[in-house]
């Protein structure tokens, strides 16, 4: 029971690894190693990203709305560096070698908020399937915990719980796990606001 992480393409793994620093990585055999070079010298963390648009967040649809949009990777090495990255999903009409790569505060902040999120007592249960859900338009990034279901569209508003690493929003800052549909309550009536402001009035 807990965190579930689904593999990522091996063409989008080693992609990662082309990008990582030097100190990521296990020393060479010319360096006196003999590390698995298809491995970073850390943890390696593998998440699905997902896209949510306004409208379908306006109407409650986070699983039948949501697009997968490519894949993320943290890591951290020896000296605690942590590294961001991210490769598009098949299909995105992306380049398959148009993979980012950060570092910084808020790498760091999401890479500890993944780490405790392994302990919270609401994610030990059942499986799940961790995901990174991000809302562009309310500036917002977090971890979907999505419960193992046959139906990949369905609103799991008691089952699904969201972990923010990433917002604004105070609301969202002042607990560490929500209910999908506690996460509603606050997200749904910022989103509805922003399309019904957008659509042209009689």
């Amino acid at each position: 029971m807990g965190l579930i992480e689904r593999p990522a393409p091996d063409e989008a793994k080693k992609l990662f690894l082309s990008i990582l620093p030097p100190a990521a990585l296990p020393p060479g055999p010319d360096e006196g190693g003999g590390g698995d070079s298809n491995q970073p010298q850390g943890p390696l963390i593998t998440l699905p990203v997902f896209v949510l648009g306004l409208p379908d967040l306006a109407r409650g649809r986070v699983a039948g709305g949501a697009k997968q949009a490519g894949w993320q990777f943290l890591t951290i090495d020896a000296k605690g560096v942590i590294t961001s990255g991210e490769a598009p999903a098949a299909g995105s009409g992306a380049e398959p070698s148009a993979i980012t790569r950060s570092q910084g505060p808020s790498w760091i902040r999401a890479y500890s908020t993944y780490d405790e999120a392994k302990k919270l007592k609401e994610l030990l249960e059942n499986d799940y399937e961790p995901r990174t859900l991000r809302i562009p338009r309310l500036r917002m990034e977090v971890f979907w915990m999505r419960r193992k279901s046959d139906n990949p569209s369905a609103e799991q508003l008691n089952e699904d719980f969201i972990v923010p690493f990433h917002t604004f929003n105070p609301d969202l800052l002042a607990n560490v796990v929500f209910s999908m549909r506690d996460f509603l309550a606050i997200v749904q009536p910022l989103a509805a606001r922003q399309v019904n402001s957008a659509s042209p009035k009689d």
